[in-house]
């Protein structure tokens, strides 16, 4: 469990589960940062960058890369970063801070991060038909999309996406 004050383990069975807090870990600074990846961890900007909670404690996945922006410093073109929310999708961890979004993948020389260029408020994964639906800017698209239009607008980020229509239905009263 993260809460904004600390991580925390349960340990036990229902009634009796004791949670006891996690080496190194701190809370979240912002609750919808908090991402669970499967069998991967769980993932959430803390007051010193974003941390990983996994078999092995707490840490700061590839933090020597975005170190400087999450410790508040401008570098070249990128400003401060703090994510304000998180999602898992494909196998990346994408966090958001609504101006810009960084992706966070394992590879093979441990974690990498990627800059996607666009800050989404809103980002949700759909396994069954392996799609990214974002929303940035008052629009909804499939984020990533192949096949999709490369739109320009939108910040100038070159983003493969289809834009969606939603309804909405209430119920007749």
């Amino acid at each position: 469990m993260v809460t904004t004050k600390l991580a925390t383990q349960g340990i036990g069975e229902n009634p009796l589960i004791e949670f006891v807090k996690i080496t190194n870990a701190t809370g979240t600074s912002n609750p919808f940062s908090v991402v669970s990846a499967a069998q991967r961890g769980i993932y959430y900007q803390a007051p010193d960058g974003i941390r990983i909670i996994d078999r092995s404690g707490s840490g700061l996945p590839g933090f020597d890369n975005i170190a400087d922006i999450q410790r508040h410093q401008k570098v070249e073109n990128v400003n401060p970063f703090t994510a304000i929310i998180g999602a898992y999708c494909r196998n990346e961890i994408i966090f958001s801070d609504g101006v810009v979004s960084f992706g966070l993948q394992l590879g093979s020389n441990g974690f990498v991060w990627r800059m996607l260029g666009v800050g989404f408020t809103a980002l949700y994964y759909e396994r069954n038909d392996d799609e990214i639906l974002a929303s940035y800017d008052g629009i909804t698209v499939l984020y990533e999309d192949p096949g999709a239009v490369t739109d320009v607008s939108g910040g100038g980020a070159n983003l493969n996406v289809t834009q969606m229509s939603i309804e909405y239905l209430t119920p007749n009263t």
